[in-house]
């Protein structure tokens, strides 16, 4: 039983099996990417192209690198079962379309079952993270390189939000001051947004870049005043 087509299926067999040669995937939420990438990364090992230890799959949050490593996982074992002749419900996962490739392709399911193997016993040390998480590993790693106390903890945005409150508060006193020269910009820019609203784009541009453009982008007058801050 094999899954629906789709109109980009040459576009996404070569993602996933063509991992000799760098590629950028650009699709919306609910697509598959998580899907192809766990795919492409199952072809990389059974095929012998690399293995685990050498693969860094990166995402954005830590449910999206949760749910990764889950099906890398799964998909490992279904390798090492395909290889040892077991046989599978289905065969439209990411598992079956890698074996099927790199058995195609001329490797033996005996060489797919001894890489399945040693991947799965490498998966707790695999790089499958998010970025911020991926980048203190790195710095952990290399403390004296990076100067870096490697005894740091991640910032989840709320002391950045509390160090900025204060330099915030200088600004507004001396823009909307005797001395403040822009008096005029900041008369338009309150006529669309309330102070409070100006200081939540500000806190929101210090700590959380992406949410600044979500904000920005959830309305003209907003957008407006992102633009002016």
């Amino acid at each position: 039983m094999t899954g629906p087509a789709h109109r980009d299926d040459a576009a996404r067999r070569r993602a996933a099996t063509d991992v000799s040669t760098n590629l950028v995937v650009s699709a919306g939420a609910g697509t598959g990417k998580t899907s192809l990438l766990v795919e492409r990364v199952l072809v990389a090992i059974a095929s012998g192209f690399t293995t685990l230890p050498e693969i860094a799959a990166i995402t954005f949050t830590e449910k999206a690198a949760g749910e990764m490593r889950h099906r890398l996982a799964a998909g490992l074992d279904e390798l090492a079962a395909r290889a040892a002749g077991h046989a599978w419900e289905r065969d439209d996962t990411a598992a079956a379309r890698a074996f099927d490739h790199v058995v195609q392709a001329g490797t033996s399911p005996a060489q797919v079952g001894v890489r399945a193997a040693e991947a799965t016993a490498a998966l707790d040390r695999a790089v499958v993270s998010t970025i911020h998480g991926f980048c203190s590993d790195l710095l952990r790693s290399h403390p004296i390189e990076a100067a870096i106390p490697p005894i740091f903890t991640v910032d989840n945005g709320a002391k950045a939000k509390r160090l900025a409150e204060g330099p915030w508060a200088e600004y507004v006193a001396r823009e909307l001051g005797p001395a403040g020269e822009r008096r005029e910009v900041w008369e338009r820019a309150l006529a669309t947004v309330t102070l409070a609203e100006a200081a939540e784009i500000a806190m929101h541009s210090a700590t959380r870049p992406s949410r600044t453009l979500s904000i920005a982008q959830s309305s003209h007058s907003r957008a407006g005043a992102a633009r002016f801050l």
